[in-house]
């Protein structure tokens, strides 16, 4: 397991009704503002859009996110900050950012690959009697043994993400939720392939140890096309 040198943020865009394509044209043509804000030689912007037919949303009772932006940079809250507050001030017809998600954190790779056109986005949320830091030790020391076995995927990351760096970003920016302690991302080649590996991968038992210590009601899965990539 490798923890990056440098910080992310990801930005979860909740598109009521049919505004999910206009906002993601608009998210697209809006890459080289958001690369000109973070103002770093390691930024990097990555646009997903949700997958319309998707059997893991339907496992999950908290809503998923029609678009997701990932952001990376050399830096931290400040440039986020920006960044994303000016992001939604462009989309202010397209989204309510009280129903967005902003986290800041870093990635925790534990199974590295070169870039896939399906992720996989678990937003995971701590059971109440665990601190954010006991929780991120329990997930990357013993939880990940599970991601490690899964099949389908190419890479495995855990973004563990800074409560305190993310609540900053989202209250400054005008977001509504930071409350997510976690973020698993399994990089796939499809959700064909993966889904193929149902029968094996269910029988791990992730989905058991899981209720050690996330709550589930409050987490959200959901799967992804990467639909854009600016450095």
């Amino acid at each position: 397991m490798e923890i990056s040198d440098h910080d992310k943020a990801l930005l979860f865009l909740a598109v009521p009704g049919s505004g999910k394509k206009p906002a993601l044209e608009r998210v697209r043509s809006s890459a080289q503002g958001l690369l000109e804000r973070l103002s770093s030689p390691h930024a990097g912007v990555t646009v997903m859009s949700s997958l319309p037919i998707d059997p893991f949303r339907a496992l999950s009772k908290a809503p998923g996110y029609e678009v997701t932006v990932e952001l990376r940079s050399g830096f931290a809250q400040g440039s986020f900050s920006e960044t994303i507050h000016w992001l939604l001030h462009e989309l202010r017809d397209r989204v309510d950012p009280s129903e967005c998600a902003a986290l800041v954190g870093r990635d925790y790779v534990f199974k590295d690959c070169p870039p896939q056109p399906v992720r996989f986005q678990y937003l995971m949320h701590r059971r109440a009697d665990f601190t954010h830091e006991a929780y991120s030790k329990r997930y990357a020391e013993v939880h990940s043994v599970f991601g490690l076995k899964t099949r389908g995927n190419e890479g495995y990351i855990q973004f563990h993400a800074d409560p305190q760096a993310s609540q900053g970003v989202a209250q400054s920016s005008g977001c509504g939720r930071w409350d997510f302690d976690s973020v698993a991302q399994l990089d796939l080649r499809s959700l064909t392939r993966f889904l193929a590996m149902g029968p094996y991968n269910a029988t791990l038992g992730g989905l058991e140890d899981e209720t050690h210590f996330v709550d589930r009601a409050a987490s959200s899965m959901f799967v992804s096309k990467i639909v854009a990539s600016f450095r």
